[in-house]
């Protein structure tokens, strides 16, 4: 839930963060889902 508040933020922002928080987002999730 945290991540959604933060991505809801960060499209108030310029395009190009909001675009480089989700592709880092989608990003990450992956990894941490393999870890556990």
């Amino acid at each position: 839930m945290g991540g959604k508040i933060k991505l809801c933020i960060f499209m108030g922002n310029k395009d190009v963060e909001n675009k480089t928080r989700i592709h880092y987002n989608y990003t990450i999730k992956p990894i941490e889902l393999k870890g556990m």
